[in-house]
């Protein structure tokens, strides 16, 4: 991911406020006419029991009203599962660094460089101290679900304390190395298919996953939002 001039990085802190049972927690919010790139969450979270793990991470971008699922689970977001149940670990990607015997006190994070989440126009992303049945359990979702639990256990309050690190920038006017982002033509289709290129020259795509690609962007007009904001994003 190339960056434009204009990509500030930030550092959003929720602090000091304890949960009841299923009230939820905005823990990042960009608001509108700014893009960005999601770059790391670390959690924190003070509890008497783990029961507030059974929470997803729900993800807002470009003002939708219907949330974009990043976990089923809590742990799940933190590519692990059943409660943590192996203890602790870290890895590039994630990390459970710190875990309590005796209550729910646990320290996490997650690192998103190989899994981007991107956003053009404003985001919100919320978490919730436990679900009742509003989070995925299959794929596909039906959307609209909300059917509750067969049974709840005792959900305790639980503090967290999280820190959130986004790339912003305005999402309009940007530049790269001072050359203005669109250059019009088919000079935007050309970068697209050499930035396809690369990646399989590299490895990363497979014969039949380039082909895919290269004819779905094709299927696309050079002025397209949709090339637009790939360009935007890889350029």
């Amino acid at each position: 991911l190339v960056l434009p001039d204009q990509a500030k990085l930030s550092v959003q802190r929720t602090q000091n406020t304890t949960l009841a049972p299923l009230q939820f927690l905005t823990i990042a919010s960009v608001p509108p006419g700014y893009a960005g790139a999601l770059l790391q969450v670390m959690f924190d979270a003070m509890s008497s029991d783990p029961n507030y793990l059974e929470a997803c991470i729900r993800y807002y971008p470009d003002g939708a009203q219907a949330p974009m699922f990043l976990s089923s689970g809590t742990e799940d977001y933190f590519l692990s599962a059943s409660y943590f149940d192996e203890g602790r670990f870290t890895s590039p990607e994630s990390g459970l660094t710190y875990d309590s015997k005796t209550n729910g006190d646990k320290s996490m994070y997650k690192v998103h460089t190989r899994d981007l989440l991107l956003f053009h126009n404003g985001l919100n992303m919320t978490w919730r101290n436990y679900e009742d049945g509003s989070c995925p359990n299959k794929w596909p979702w039906p959307q609209g679900s909300n059917a509750g639990r067969a049974s709840s256990p005792a959900v305790a309050p639980m503090t967290p304390t999280t820190l959130v690190w986004l790339y912003t920038w305005p999402s309009s006017g940007v530049s790269f190395s001072g050359r203005p982002a669109g250059r019009g033509g088919n000079m935007e289709l050309t970068d697209a298919l050499a930035f396809v290129r690369s990646l399989a020259n590299d490895g990363l795509l497979d014969d039949e996953t380039e082909v895919a690609v290269v004819k779905h962007l094709s299927g696309f007009g050079a002025q397209s939002s949709g090339l637009q904001s790939l360009i935007a994003a890889y350029r």
